[in-house]
Formats: structure tokens, sequence, C-alpha cells
């Protein structure tokens, strides 16, 4: 479990800093137009309708005297967080030009994400194999999600305290002291992302039946995959959890800067009380994850996380501590939310096994990992569009109303749609049962 948590530590410290800041940290401090954004993150969409499903499907694929997963962890981190360092370090040589600007972002993105695929998704693959049983996935997953929130509190607490609106140089320092935690996690996960024991009895309780099953295309796998309708009202519902997520959090500096007119500590103080109440709250939606299933658990908290926000649409230069307070909903929401994506996967992915007979955790969490890419794309247009049709101007000393309202409108607004349209989805169209699989539960909290 130590070895679980200290990964997610590593990758949820990479990807929340740079959802949360590369929209903002390109505009403001790198001096990119905002216009370009579209095309940067259409681009980075189109890469990863291939890489995340095709490299899922590979990992599915591969043996070795490690396992399948563990080679692609050990080789890969490095790179890895170099990539994720170089994102931010540009040189100076290239911000005088919009191309060059545009240029660097897109390649460091795309060798951070292709990175990110090898790595994370191939750690992610073991967690349906490794813990069987739905108390187990629940308590562990809460652990996981626990380190996921401190590397949140890092990354968006500690890291704005460390610089500055407008000086892009004053980023260099808690870029580093990220890129030191990233590695450190690594470095404490390795010995609980070998699964040599789980392919050596994998390999031991294979038939011929099930042999002939796995030698199947990609393309016939996909196919297969694509018309499992609960995986896509899961993907889905979290592609829509995550946009209100991600837009949440990219709106924070926005609003900190621009609404309530206040330094760039502000954004540890309001992202601080939402991961501080999520950390709190873990125990309460284990609790109701068992009894009542991860389902219900999706359903409260979208509706717990828009309701907070709604306050802010009216909110003034006079609101700093109000939108504090409203975080304790959001954060109470948050935690629940974290914690059962790799819980109803897992479900899905054991759904899938009993009715195909192949081991495909790789391609269910690369199309996961998919329609996680496709929500920042969604982000970005959302904010863009919005941004630019209300008239902000990143250089201007202060906001038009109507900007201002824009800033509003993407906080506010996104979430109730995005959450809306997810709570239909998983109500409507997810009916994946835990006693069909066979998944065990503590009887003390079984609903079936």
């Amino acid at each position: 479990m130590v070895s679980y948590a200290s990964m997610m530590l590593a990758s949820s410290t990479s990807i929340n800093f740079l959802n949360a800041r590369i929209f903002n940290f390109y505009t403001d401090e790198v001096g990119m137009d905002v216009i370009w954004i579209p095309l940067v993150m259409t681009i980075y969409a189109i890469w990863n309708s291939v890489n995340d499903p095709l490299f899922g499907w590979i990992s599915d694929k591969t043996r070795t005297r490690w396992g399948r997963r563990f080679p692609y962890v050990m080789f890969g981190f490095i790179p890895f967080i170099l990539a994720f360092i170089a994102i931010w370090l540009i040189p100076d040589a290239l911000v005088d030009s919009q191309k060059t600007i545009v240029t660097w972002m897109l390649l460091t993105l795309l060798i951070f994400d292709s990175l990110f695929t090898v790595v994370v998704l191939s750690w992610h693959s073991l967690f349906p194999e490794k813990f069987t049983d739905a108390k187990d996935r629940n308590i562990v997953s809460a652990i996981r999600q626990i380190f996921s929130l401190i590397a949140i509190v890092v990354a968006l607490v500690v890291a704005p305290l460390m610089f500055e609106y407008g000086n892009r140089k004053s980023y260099t320092a808690p870029i580093l002291m990220l890129g030191g935690l990233i590695l450190l996690g690594f470095l404490l996960s390795f010995y609980g992302v070998r699964d040599k024991e789980l392919v050596k009895k994998y390999e031991e309780t294979k038939t011929i039946e099930t042999e002939e099953k796995e030698k199947i295309s990609f393309k016939e796998s996909f196919v297969q995959i694509f018309k499992n309708k609960n995986l896509f009202a899961f993907v889905f519902a979290f592609c829509f959890a995550n946009i209100a997520y991600l837009t949440l959090m990219a709106m924070v500096p926005y609003m900190v800067k621009w609404v309530f007119v206040e330094s760039s500590n502000y954004e540890s103080y309001i992202q601080g009380t939402a991961m501080g109440v999520a950390i709190l709250s873990f125990a309460f939606w284990i609790y109701i994850s068992i009894k009542k299933g991860p389902k219900l658990v999706y359903i409260l908290c979208g509706t717990i996380f828009f309701v907070s926000l709604i306050p802010l649409a009216f909110a003034t230069t006079s609101w700093a501590w109000v939108a504090i307070l409203l975080m304790v909903g959001v954060g109470f929401a948050i935690s629940g939310l974290l914690l059962i994506p790799e819980v109803l996967l897992s479900e899905v992915i054991d759904d899938d096994f009993q009715k195909h007979g192949k081991k495909r955790e790789g391609m269910f969490f690369g199309i996961y990992g998919f329609f996680l890419r496709i929500a920042i794309v969604f982000e970005s247009y959302l904010i863009t569009i919005i941004l630019n049709a209300t008239g902000y101007d990143a250089n201007a000393a202060a906001q038009t109303e109507l900007a201002k309202k824009g800033i509003k409108i993407i906080m506010v607004g996104v979430p109730i749609v995005c959450f809306t349209l997810g709570i239909l989805l998983l109500f409507f169209f997810y009916d994946v049962s835990r006693k069909r699989l066979g998944i065990k539960t503590d009887k003390r909290f079984s609903i079936f």
C-alpha cells in the first residue's frame, strides 16, 4: 500500500500542477496569446486518441521477467521528471516569438504526456489485479488519494507561496522542488510496482482456451471494448467531472488576481481549504461507497460540488474569504470523486473478463486516460472561447466587468453543466453489479 501511495504522490504532483497552472503560466507569465491554446490542446488530444489505448494494449501483451508493467516504470520515470520540468523552464531566447513559445509548449507537453502514459498507466493497470475485494479497493483507493491530496497541497498550496505574478523566474525554485517530490514518490514505489508474481500466477492458470482468446488484434479488442456501455457511461461521467474540476483549478488564479484582486497567497488559502477538508472526508465516503456503492458517491459528490460553487457567480472584490468558506463543500465533494474512479473502473474490468476471458486492464485504463486528456482539451476550448468573448486581456491593469463575468461563468457554470450530464449518465446507463461479478464485500455493508 505504501508503494501505491508513493506513486500517487509522484503522478498527482505533476498532473495537478500542470492542469491548474499551464494556461495561466503560458498566457500571463510567458506571454502566449490565448488563441493558441485550442490549437495546442487539439494536437494534444489527437495524439492521446492513439497514444493511451495503444500503449495500454501493448502493456497488456508485455511479458518480461520483471512483469508486464514494472519495466515501463523503471526506465521511464527519469525522462518523465525531466519532461515535466522542461514545460516550465522555457529558455529566455524563445519567449520573444509566439511561434517559438507555442512550439516549446506543444513539444514538451507531448513528450510529457507520452511518458505519463508509459509510466503512470502501467502503474494504474495493476490496481484491479492486486485488489479484488470491494472493501480493499475502497480502502487502498482512499489511502492513495490521501497521498494524492498531499501532493495537490504541495503543488497548489505550497508552490504558489514561492512565486509571484509577473515574475517568470520565480517559478524555477518551486518547479525544481516539485521535481524532487516526484522523484521521491517514484523511488518509494518501486517495490509495489513489480507485478512478477501476478504474471507468474496468471501464466500458471491460463488454459489453451484463454490463450486463444488473447490472440486478438488491437482493432478487434478495441471494438469489443467500445461496445461496453458501462465503460463509456463511466468514462464520459468522469470526463465531465474532470472538466469541472480542471476548470475550477485553472480559474482560481484568474479569480484571485482579477475578481478578488488579491495576491497569489490567496490561491493557497482557497486550494488548501478544499484539500484539507477532502483529506478529512475520506472515511465518510469509504463507508458510503461500501454500503451503497461508488455510483451513489458520484451522484452525491457531483451535486455537492456544483451547488457549493453557485454563490461565486455573485463574487466581488470583498469575497475572497467567502470563497474560502465555500471550498469546504467543494473539498468534501472532491474526496468522494477522487476515491471512486478506480473502484468503478475495476468493476467494469471484472465484468469484461467474465464476458470475454481476456486480461486487458491496460486498454481500459488507456481509454480512461484518453478521456481524462479530452477533459483538458474541452477545458482549454471553454476557457479560450469564453475569455475571448468577454474581452479578457492578460496585459491589462484591471479586467472589465464583462471579462470578470466570463471568469465566473467558467468557474461556476461549467461545473453545473458537467456534473448534471455526468450524474444522468451514471444513473441511467451504469448497471454493473458487484454480486454478479463475484467481488467480495463486507457483509455488514452488503446491499446485494
